[in-house]
């Protein structure tokens, strides 16, 4: 396999680094992955310092996320994407706020979907899966007196599943 290349689109490096996972034995922790990939060379410089860029920037998105004394982050994404500003909470508007909440209810429910075909894989794979939760889907003004939120919830998610 060629250890260098030119093309430093991520479909490309994460081809590299999955092939180079698989001839490794398929079975390592990612810091002895990463250590190995760095001392063999098999991406070019250019990527590999992207990579402590990126790095540094998850330290940071870290850092900014623990909790304060009263258990919320120190400071938040103002929207979504990697180039959205952090504000420190106690900057926030009203709106700001809202806006964070309704993100991270989105994510919730994202990471929901991938926790359900986890568990469909699972099942297929094994015959039996774990239980998992149930997610309590948040109502809102919008929402019918006594409506079941969840329920709609779950009726897209067996939708989605179909097409």
């Amino acid at each position: 396999m060629d250890r260098l290349f030119d093309d430093d689109d991520p479909r490309t490096v994460f081809g590299i680094i999955r092939a180079f996972f698989a001839d490794h034995g398929g079975n390592m922790p990612a810091r002895v992955l990463a250590k190995a990939i760095v001392d063999e060379q098999v991406l070019p410089p250019g990527v590999v310092d992207r990579a402590a860029l990126r790095g540094v920037e998850a330290m940071c998105r870290r850092a900014l996320s623990r909790p304060t004394a009263e258990g919320v982050p120190f400071a938040q994404p103002t929207g979504r994407g990697k180039h959205a500003h952090w504000q420190q909470l106690d900057l926030f508007t009203y709106s700001q706020a809202r806006a964070l909440i309704a993100r991270r209810v989105q994510n919730l429910a994202e990471d929901y979907d991938v926790t359900r075909r986890l568990w469909t894989w699972c099942l297929e794979r094994f015959g039996s899966a774990p239980e998992i939760p149930e997610l309590i889907m948040p109502s809102t003004p919008d929402d019918a007196e006594g409506a079941d939120v969840r329920a709609e919830y779950d009726d897209a998610l067996e939708h989605e599943d179909r097409e």
